[in-house]
């Protein structure tokens, strides 16, 4: 079976809800924009180039935050961004959006919190069946303290538990609320939208693509919807499991890649590399990376460090292209980081043409 990518021509409302509170906790764009010279921008210029975004993004903001302060702000902390990826809430709904409804049972919050810590338990302690009841707090807290993984993020992940009934029907109540707001104003970033489709859309091999602008290497069959993402502009993450694959394609990420690419000897992008590199945890990680590819838990289990702490270095290395992101479908689909060996001569060549 061949490997078919489905563009969505609309985005996935719900998750646009939960990506747009989280952006307003981290302003994403304000750091693109201070970092316009990586991109070969100006500030002024990055900060057009990002207009209809901010513009859309504040509209939305003006009528979703009076609602989420009065009625949600205890789901504040699942919000916050984490050194695992995205936000408790993001993740969530991403897994579980068809099932988030007014109709949902406690029977069915339990199933999605167990399915939830059990891919957690297959990511971080490469186990392949769980023996922890999730259903019992001690056995979350023996699986977070096995997994090594940061006191803020235990305990967000403590806390969801806890309050997983309360919190997932607050969440719904919210997306029923948010979710039309950001389809409101759908019309200041459409154009936008429409172009990141049509390029998408417009290439035969979306694989190229993908490994040619953000630097994976998708080695999954079947079908793979791939969703824009509005709010999470930048970014780029993936969904596989059971029979569903789905890829997240931030609405920019395409063309700021490609500038950050035809940018990459500037003076500020190759300090910023050299800086990159000059760690002694990631000089470790490249060095490992250089003789096979791996993935997080063993990269950490090597080094002796938590998973936490090795992700804040991995998406150091991912930001300038350094590794490579492989998922691949015959390893459980777990996701494996390879040493981007061309991008690594890119650099040497460039600096010695600085010395020649």
């Amino acid at each position: 079976m061949t490997t078919k990518y489905i563009v969505k021509d609309k985005p996935m409302w719900n998750l646009e809800a939960v990506c747009c509170i989280s952006s307003h906790f981290k302003n994403e764009e304000d750091r693109i924009i201070e970092n316009s010279s990586k991109f070969g921008y100006t500030k002024e210029q990055m900060n057009n180039f990002l207009d209809k975004y901010i513009t859309y993004k504040n509209a939305v903001l003006n009528d979703v935050l009076p609602i989420f302060n009065k009625k949600y702000s205890a789901l504040e902390p699942f919000f916050k961004q984490n050194d695992l990826g995205n936000p408790i809430i993001v993740g969530y709904v991403q897994r579980y959006d068809s099932r988030l409804n007014s109709n949902i049972s406690d029977a069915d919050i339990d199933e999605m919190i167990i399915d939830l810590l059990n891919c957690m338990v297959h990511d971080l302690l490469d186990e392949e069946e769980s023996n922890y009841n999730f259903t019992e707090i001690g056995d979350v807290i023996v699986f977070l303290n096995k997994a090594q993984l940061d006191n803020d993020i235990k305990m967000q992940i403590i806390n969801f538990h806890m309050d997983r009934y309360k919190l997932t029907r607050m969440i719904v109540d919210l997306l029923y609320e948010i979710a039309p707001i950001c389809e409101k104003y759908f019309f200041l970033i459409e154009e936008e939208f429409n172009k990141t489709y049509d390029f998408l859309s417009n290439n035969d091999n979306l694989y190229q693509v993908m490994k040619l602008y953000v630097n994976i290497n998708t080695m999954l069959i079947g079908y793979i919807d791939v969703y824009i993402n509005i709010f999470f502009f930048n970014q780029l993450s993936m969904r596989a499991y059971d029979d569903q694959n789905a890829i997240f394609a931030g609405i920019h990420i395409f063309k700021l890649c490609e500038l950050s690419d035809e940018n990459k000897y500037n003076d500020a992008q190759m300090v910023a590399s050299l800086k990159a590199l000059a760690d002694t945890t990631r000089y470790k990680i490249i060095c490992m990376l250089s003789e096979k590819s791996m993935y997080m838990q063993e990269i950490a289990d090597k080094l002796g460090l938590t998973a936490a702490n090795v992700s804040h270095h991995i998406n150091m290395l991912l930001q300038y292209n350094v590794i490579s992101v492989v998922l691949d479908a015959e390893k459980n689909k777990r996701i494996y980081y390879e040493l981007n060996k061309a991008e690594i001569a890119s650099l040497v060549e460039a600096i010695k043409r600085i010395i020649e």
